[in-house]
């Protein structure tokens, strides 16, 4: 749990914040001051734990505006993290969030994952360090989804399909010399916003090292920062040939992982990236130039 010092703070209103499907969230108005406090129950405090955590991980590098965790824990049937309140917007420096995520990638670690196990979603995430991105990617992304699938018994032909991606992801990410990045791991549409200065705010991370196109990828998955973005962030960190066939390998995980959560057409949608990944001649492929 975090520490803070103690004090009595009357609470003069609650408004519920909408968005969210795992988490109750607040704002708490105060004669002083406005919190953020996220609500679960008592058994999730190790999601909100993991969160705690992640949010530290990346205040530390002070290369992007997130906001920090002022106290987290479990009082009677709740779990909790109160942050402090910053009210957001859709628009603003989009420049500038490039630049900044470009240098939040830019703190590496030694190996890939690198990091505790946390979740995306609800469903655990594995970050085991791997000395390989591509047996990382594969074991620790692909493979782990596809078990899931395997649980819930879902058609045989996807899961056919997965395991022949499974043994062409060493080829697909043969030439893919990177780095193990730091990044946010979840972070789409839902997850950044603006400040009312216009300056980026990312939350709810989801934290491993990873190749920091994988994050590229994601903000691509929901919709799209936009040239301006893109145009900042590749002053500062590269994005090579390939990352145009790399993007779809990478957002599967987050595909499955939508599969696994909720059903439906992303069963039918993983089946469809599964077998565009399988057509690219990837062979072909060069991360220069």
């Amino acid at each position: 749990m975090a520490e803070v010092e103690q004090s009595r703070i009357e609470i003069l209103k609650m408004i519920p914040i909408s968005g969210g499907d795992i988490n109750q969230a607040f704002r708490i108005k105060t004669a002083t001051r406005d919190y953020f406090i996220k609500l679960n129950s008592s058994m999730c405090y190790s999601m909100l734990a993991c969160e705690a955590d992640n949010i530290a991980l990346i205040a530390k590098t002070r290369q992007i505006q997130i906001p920090k965790v002022l106290v987290s824990g479990v009082i009677e049937n709740y779990s909790f993290i109160i942050l402090p309140f910053i009210d957001m917007q859709s628009s603003g420096d989009k420049a500038l969030f490039g630049k900044q995520l470009a240098k939040l990638h830019q703190n590496y670690g030694e190996k890939f994952g690198g990091i505790g196990d946390n979740y995306i979603g609800l469903t655990p995430q594995i970050n085991r360090p791997c000395a390989s991105w591509a047996e990382f990617f594969s074991q620790h992304r692909i493979a782990f989804q596809l078990n899931l699938l395997t649980q819930k018994n879902v058609n045989c032909r996807l899961l056919n399909k997965g395991n022949q991606l499974m043994a062409s992801i060493p080829e697909m990410l043969r030439q893919r010399n990177c780095r193990p990045s730091l990044i946010h791991g979840d972070l789409w549409s839902g997850n950044y916003a603006f400040d009312l200065a216009g300056q980026p705010v990312i939350y709810d991370p989801a934290c491993y090292y990873a190749d920091h196109e994988a994050e590229l990828a994601m903000l691509e998955l929901f919709g799209s920062p936009g040239k301006a973005f893109f145009n900042a962030y590749q002053q500062i960190m590269p994005i090579e040939k390939g990352y145009a066939q790399r993007k779809y390998l990478y957002n599967l995980y987050h595909i499955l992982n939508h599969a696994n959560l909720f059903g439906g057409g992303y069963l039918s949608q993983a089946e469809s990236v599964i077998d565009s990944l399988l057509a690219v001649q990837w062979d072909e492929l060069s991360t220069s130039g």
